[in-house]
């Protein structure tokens, strides 16, 4: 990562402390897996969950879903 950045180091110190800052070094072992990408959407009651409902169905409709989901992969 040293030669990603022309600041060098400083570039791979600042990384290092974005990831220590918002502990994300629980992702560390992390691993893509070729399978089905699966989103769970929590909501706080019945009419939230009613409202995601309705606004995933509008974007899946309209061709929008798949757009964010092609957005999100990493190829």
């Amino acid at each position: 990562m040293i030669r990603y950045s022309e600041r060098g180091q400083k570039y791979v110190d600042t990384l290092k402390g974005i990831i220590r800052v918002n502990e994300l070094y629980i992702a560390d072992d992390a691993v893509f897996r070729d399978e089905p990408m699966r989103f769970i959407v929590g909501a706080d009651n019945a009419t939230d969950a009613e409202k995601l409902h309705v606004e995933i169905d509008m974007l899946r409709a309209s061709g929008e879903l798949d757009n964010i989901i092609k957005r999100m992969r990493l190829e």
